[in-house]
């Protein structure tokens, strides 16, 4: 494994406030990771939002069907995660990382395609497993390359950084209007793709 250099924030940052220096990590690579874990908390929870609002004011789902094809993944979920830890420890993390985020960004690309339950319920359920294969992976790949003097802080500032992604991903979704696109009908979708 790499050795890292284990420069302190406030060294990095010596004008901020003591309160603050403490809010950023400690290193290069808990830095990197903590910002990568906000990123993807931010946008991905942001893209899953608007898709809500895209299955059910676009494509003309019910919400019931959108909360059940939700389900149906969280539990599709739980029982692919144990086969997903077991995966990545043969194939290796980074290749389960960099598939999975490969196979997540083409997923993304087609589900403006979508325009029935039945293709939303395969899609959610098949992205659910895709990102349970890619946190395996990047869970294993981060503790293994961390140091281990450095692996508790440094998750412990990703999953607050995750944590605050979902918080900006909270306050957009409260920020959209009640109505989204109220002029288009689940029958002029292509209007939308």
């Amino acid at each position: 494994l790499h050795s890292f250099p284990t420069r302190r924030s406030s060294d990095l940052m010596p004008r901020l406030p003591r309160s603050v220096a403490r809010l950023v990590p400690p290193t290069p690579l808990s830095r990197r990771l903590a910002s990568q874990s906000l990123l993807f908390a931010t946008a991905q929870g942001t893209f899953l939002t608007g898709s809500a609002v895209f299955f059910t004011q676009v494509v003309g789902l019910r919400a019931a069907q959108v909360g059940l094809g939700l389900t149906v993944a969280g539990v599709v979920s739980f029982l692919v995660a144990y086969p997903a830890g077991r995966l990545t420890d043969v194939i290796g993390p980074q290749r389960i990382w960099g598939t999975s985020a490969l196979l997540s960004a083409l997923m993304f690309g087609v589900w403006p395609f979508i325009g029935s339950f039945g293709g939303y319920l395969a899609m959610v359920v098949c992205f659910e497993i895709v990102e349970n294969a890619g946190g395996a992976g990047f869970n294993a790949y981060s503790l293994g390359v961390m140091p281990e003097q450095e692996r508790v802080a440094t998750q412990a500032y990703m999953y607050s950084a995750l944590n605050v992604g979902f918080t900006v991903r909270l306050s957009n979704a409260r920020a959209m209007p009640p109505r989204i696109a109220p002029t288009v009908k689940p029958t002029d979708r292509k209007s939308v793709v």
